[in-house]
Order: structure tokens, then sequence, then C-alpha cells
């Protein structure tokens, strides 16, 4: 495995291990000029700087002056933008906990301030909150009272049915936050049960950021979470970071391997962890047990594998990736399913259009909105999905073919 990964990739990866130890003298000096073009290409497309920078200020090695300048201002820049987030974080907690309406804080907020060196090592676009769910309306009504705004003028309640959080929220500070009543959408193929967030409710964890007590994942859900978000929710085109947090986690908390299998085998989601799991100890040593890989199924198959490492180092992602509909219509395996996508997406039910525009999901008076739904796909959409085919972004239909066949590898039944 990982043969085909070229050598900025390879280093990339060894300078992201959990270990202490550096990459050998000989490593930095077989990059040429090309491969550092390369590295910090991939770097800057998947948010990797600050770590990076980290990582190689403990070293003594020749790095190119350029290179270190810029992932240093990379470093400040998101160290000060961590601060502003903590902070965010703890006015909402006052807020929301004064009202009754507890939240625990996923990801980003637990990994850069307990597991990663520093705050400033590990970016965070945003706030990620997960709220009871009888509670998500009501939290965001509040926050769009108290100067929070909406990032579309959609129906939030449209979001509660299609989307595992509600519209992202701008504070009056800058920062983004999102309030998730779930932790994968409501239409994923797997399926989350309410008893399932209730034990994760009630195996929660209590920090302090600050003088202020803020609820987080107990670090099996958190691996849990990390697992599924990279896999079932993005296909692995959240890039090495993914992998990163794996390794980081593992390396700084304690973890009980079989609570975490408990809820993972019964449920059949062996492949949504086996995969990041198993990368993340190929590429970066993470303390992962080959019992438990064993457990989750690990298997002699390489092909999945080499369509992950493809969609991990992907530089079309970053988040600007066409949707899945999208992709599967322009390289359908066969010609109905493309015609079925273009319907699809042309001819969307009053959920879909709620989901952007003031209109009940339920109701027929949603296609009203729908010349602004149409103008919004030709202005917005298509300028995005034009962008995506720049040759300067790799090829875009090989990134589809590989996200659908490890999609369908992670979906197929065990």
């Amino acid at each position: 495995m990982g043969d085909n990964l070229s050598r900025a990739r390879k280093f990339i990866l060894e300078l992201l291990k959990a270990e202490k130890s550096m990459p050998g003298r000989d490593q930095f000096s077989a990059m040429e000029e090309r491969d550092w073009d390369e590295w910090l290409r991939i770097a800057r497309a998947h948010r990797l700087g600050p770590m990076l920078f980290y990582r190689l200020s403990q070293c003594d090695h020749a790095i190119p002056d350029a290179i270190m300048g810029e992932l240093q201002t990379a470093h400040r820049r998101n160290g000060i933008r961590s601060l502003k987030i903590f902070g965010e974080l703890v006015r909402v907690s006052r807020r929301l906990e004064s009202l009754g309406m507890p939240f625990i804080a996923l990801k980003g907020a637990h990994l850069a301030q307990f597991c990663y060196p520093s705050p400033a090592c590990r970016p965070m676009r945003d706030l990620d909150l997960l709220l009871k769910k009888d509670q998500c309306l009501e939290a965001f009504d509040l926050l769009v009272g108290d100067g929070y705004v909406p990032a579309v003028e959609g129906s939030a309640s449209a979001h509660m049915n299609q989307r595992r959080h509600l519209p992202s929220l701008t504070s009056p500070s800058g920062i983004r936050v999102e309030l998730h009543h779930g932790l994968i959408a409501p239409n994923s193929s797997y399926r989350m049960d309410e008893a399932l967030i209730g034990q994760m409710w009630s195996r929660s964890i209590s920090r302090k950021i600050g003088q202020d007590p803020i609820r987080f994942l107990c670090p099996e859900d958190l691996l849990f979470h990390l697992c599924i978000h990279a896999t079932l929710e993005h296909d692995f085109d959240l890039g090495p970071l993914a992998l990163a947090d794996i390794a980081l986690l593992l390396g700084t908390e304690p973890l009980d391997w079989g609570l975490f299998l408990d809820q993972i085998v019964p449920s059949g989601w062996q492949r949504l962890a086996l995969a990041p799991l198993y990368l993340a100890r190929l590429h970066l040593n993470a303390a992962v047990p080959l019992e438990v890989l064993d457990a989750l199924g690990s298997e002699a198959d390489p092909s999945w594998c080499r369509s992950a490492e493809f969609l991990l180092f992907s530089e079309s992602g970053n988040h600007s990736l066409p949707h899945k509909d999208v992709l599967n219509m322009l390289y359908a395996a066969k010609p109905g399913k493309a015609f079925s996508g273009m319907a699809k997406i042309l001819l969307p039910s009053p959920a879909v259009i709620a989901l952007n525009f003031p209109a009940s999901p339920d109701s027929w008076r949603a296609y009203r909105y729908y010349p602004a739904y149409v103008f919004r796909l030709f202005t917005t959409k298509l300028p995005l999905l034009i962008k995506a085919f720049d040759p300067d972004k790799g090829n875009i239909g090989e990134f589809a073919r590989h996200r659908r066949k490890f999609s369908d590898w992670l979906c197929k039944e065990i």
C-alpha cells in the first residue's frame, strides 16, 4: 500500500507522524525543487501548514527559507484564529447553558486544545456543536436573535430533516458556528438511532477551556465520529489531516477499544472505521491494535485503499468539489443513472428548495422559488463546477471514479 504516493506526499506523511522522531537527513536531501513545490501545494490545499511548521521547527535540516516563512505565517495566523474560536466557544457556552441548552463541542475544539502540540497547530473552519434534537431549532433562533447571521435563507426545519446540522451561523465576531442535531445526515445510507446518541451524551466528558467547563465526546466516541466524518460524510476528501487527527488522539488519550468496537460491530459499520484506522496506522504509525483491525474485518483486497489514498490527497477537494449527485450524473456508469441524476438536480422536491430559500419544506408553494433555485444553480453552482475542472487541479473524472469505487466498497453489505 502507498506505493502510488509521490515523494512529496510520503514526506508529508512522515512529518505528520505522531511519534517524536524526525525523518532522516537523507529524506530531506532527496527532496528536489519540484518535490518542495508539490509539498507546499499539498500543505496549502489541506491546511497542513501550521502542524508542518511545528514539526519542521524542531529539526536542524536544511529547509528552503521561503517554505519556512510561509509555514510560520500560517502557524501564526492559525494561532490568532484559534484564540477567537475558543473565545466564541466560551461565549456560546455561557449563553446556551444559562438557558438550559447543553451541548457537546465536536471534533476540532477537543483535538486542537487537548491532542495537538498547541491550538495553533490544528486549523478549525468553524465550531461544531451537538445539541439535543428537541432544542436545536430553539437554540438556532436564539442565536439569530443575538445577531448571528445564517449562511442561507433556507428553512431550518428543512435542514433538520435532510442535514445533520442547521444552516451555518456567523457570529458577531466573525466565527462560523454549526448547530448539529446528529452526527450523520438523516437520509444517509447508514442510520444512527437515538439510543446511541443518548449513550454518547451520557458518556460525554467535561474539560475546561480557560475557567469554563465545556462538554466534549469521550475519546471512544470522538474516534468514532472522526471515522464516520472522514468516510461516510466526506469520502476521504478531508486530506491527511483526517489521519493526523486520529493518530494524535490515540497518542494522547487512553482508549477503551472494547467500548469502541461494541458500538461499531453490532451496527454493521466496520468499514466506516476500518478505512481511516488502517490508513492512520499504515502511514502515521497510529496506535491502532492489529486485533482491532481484525475485528473490523481487515482484508487483503487493496482496491479500496488505493482509492482512499487518491481521495486523501486530491487537490481538487478542499471542500469545493461538486456534489456527489453532480459527479454521479457526469460520470455515471449507465446513461439511465446520468439522466436520473440530472432530473434530481433540475426537478428538486419542495424540501430541497427549502434548504436555501424561505419556504415550507412540506408545501408545493416552495416552487415559487424555483426560478431563484435555477438562477442559483447557474450563477453559484455552475462556476464552482467549472472551477473543479481546472486541469491544474487534476483529473476530476478520475476523482469521481475513485470516489464511486470507495463509496461502493464502504456501503457494500458486510
